[in-house]
């Protein structure tokens, strides 16, 4: 599955976008805040891109912490591949949001709780 086809999956429909590891304990830690966004912005499509290199983990850790959306590997990991090249993916967690239009409205946050989320899903509304 390459970027273009999740955008084209969920064309018309805002997209945030997780990329996480099983491993990463601030991705952990967030996993809680990202339920309330569920909860609070039903319309919005959520998208987890995990960075475990190994199916193993990445599986049980969405059946673990009852991760609820579209999910994707990045068998490559957080260091390597097209994506993350394209992003700069230096530190995970990482949140993205992708408007109705397919344009990147939040590029780089790295808290879940960061207000610029809130802010760009309030507007989706």
């Amino acid at each position: 599955m390459t970027f273009r086809e999740i955008l084209y999956n969920n064309k018309g429909k805002t997209i945030f976008i997780d990329i996480w590891a099983s491993w990463c304990k601030d991705c952990i830690i967030g996993f809680k805040n990202i339920n309330k966004l569920q909860e609070e912005f039903p319309e919005v499509a959520f998208v987890y891109l995990s960075v475990d290199r190994g199916s193993v983990a990445w599986k049980r850790g969405i059946e673990k912490y009852n991760l609820i959306g579209q999910h994707y590997n990045l068998p490559k990991g957080q260091n390597d591949g097209d994506f993350v090249n394209f992003i700069d993916l230096w530190w995970i967690p990482r949140y993205m949001i992708i408007d109705k239009k397919g344009n990147i409205a939040l590029y780089k946050a790295t808290k879940v709780t960061d207000d610029r989320i809130l802010e760009i899903l309030r507007k989706t509304k």
